[in-house]
């Protein structure tokens, strides 16, 4: 009986690093050569990264990112100190811009920038009229920088399912960051996201450790062209140790993180202290009296609204024009309806001001 032999499974390998310690090289330059390999590599070959960083709150998530960035940034000549501004999202409303900026801009320095980092996505990804919209921008980024130049995305947030199921399709990488109490220094995890499709019509994300060669020098001069001068070890890596950025950086980083979280939670301060004055009752007379003066008449009615298949519809522009909100909005939809269905406005009269459908 024929006897066939087994071929060796391929194992994927995510880096190849070389390190020569006879040259004072270790650990800081092993750091700095994976992130290389993990992202600029990828970038040379026209491949975006979106990389996940997850932890609690005090572990060092942003100065985590803000490392992975020092070491990128120094790796192509840029400066992360001047550039830190256009990098890093701390609010919706930067998304948009910061992304164009780095995409289209003309500026020979910002062109460079090949890195961009949000920070706590569970306020940005599921703030209020957001959600939607920046899942679908982030989902779509891969496509979008593959065409103009490969982005790194870095997005930050205390768990995974902080971010929407089509955002995490989108991974490369996925990480966790823990800091010990003594010591400067944060220990990462970084996982290799990959999809198992064997089930096709319930595919999965799941994750692996990263993996590949460590290569020790054996003497001072070893040539990367002669395998026998490198010890090569395969190496399936727990976690990597990061330490802080640089102080005029980080302090840097520290405003721009205040201003970004001031503002939104002003915002959310703000729309907490509306929707309780409205459940206690203290809105009500202002709704009314929006209400009623609009309803004076059909021309007047017209300013705010619009009628669509027999029922009054607000204009958008109303919202902010009245400093209402969202909830406000509807329930000032609603008292114009109720007013206006024992109004006697004919047909003649309503011409013009919408589509009017007969009963």
């Amino acid at each position: 009986m024929a006897r066939y032999k087994r071929k060796s499974q391929m194992v994927p390998h995510d880096f190849c690093i070389r390190y020569n310690p006879f040259k004072g090289e270790g650990e800081k330059e092993i750091t700095e050569r994976l992130l290389y390999t993990l992202v600029i590599k990828r970038i040379k070959a026209n491949k975006p990264t979106v990389w996940f960083i997850g932890g609690d709150s005090g572990e060092g998530k942003s100065s985590t990112a803000l490392t992975i960035q020092h070491a990128l940034c120094n790796s192509m000549g840029i400066s992360l100190l001047d550039n830190l501004e256009h990098m890093n999202i701390m609010h919706p409303k930067e998304y948009a811009d910061k992304l164009k900026n780095l995409l289209y801009s003309k500026d020979p320095t910002i062109k460079k920038l090949r890195f961009f980092c949000l920070h706590e996505a569970r306020t940005i990804v599921n703030a209020k009229d957001w959600n939607s919209k920046l899942a679908k921008l982030i989902s779509n980024v891969n496509a979008m920088s593959r065409a103009i130049k490969p982005l790194c995305m870095i997005i930050i947030s205390q768990f995974i399912k902080d971010i929407q199921t089509t955002v995490r399709y989108t991974l490369t990488y996925y990480s966790t960051i823990t800091r010990p109490l003594n010591g400067g220094y944060g220990n990462l995890r970084i996982y290799k996201l990959y999809k198992d499709d064997s089930d096709l019509e319930k595919p999965k994300i799941k994750k692996r450790l990263i993996q590949g060669y460590i290569m020790k020098a054996k003497h001072i001069n070893a040539d990367p062209l002669v395998e026998s001068d490198w010890e090569r070890v395969w190496t399936r890596l727990k976690s990597i140790k990061l330490h802080k950025p640089d102080k005029d950086v980080y302090e840097k980083f520290i405003k721009l993180d205040v201003e970004g979280k001031t503002d939104q939670m002003l915002k959310e301060m703000e729309e907490m202290s509306e929707q309780f004055k409205i459940e206690s009752g203290e809105e009500d007379n202002k709704i009314n009296k929006i209400a009623n003066h609009y309803t004076s008449n059909v021309t007047t009615l017209a300013l705010i609204s619009k009628k669509v298949r027999g029922e009054w519809r607000i204009k958008p522009d109303v919202k902010q024009m009245h400093g209402l909100t969202t909830k406000d909005v509807q329930r000032l939809q609603d008292t114009v309806n109720n007013i206006v269905k024992d109004k006697d406005w004919s047909t003649d009269l309503l011409e013009g001001h919408g589509e009017v459908v007969n009963d």
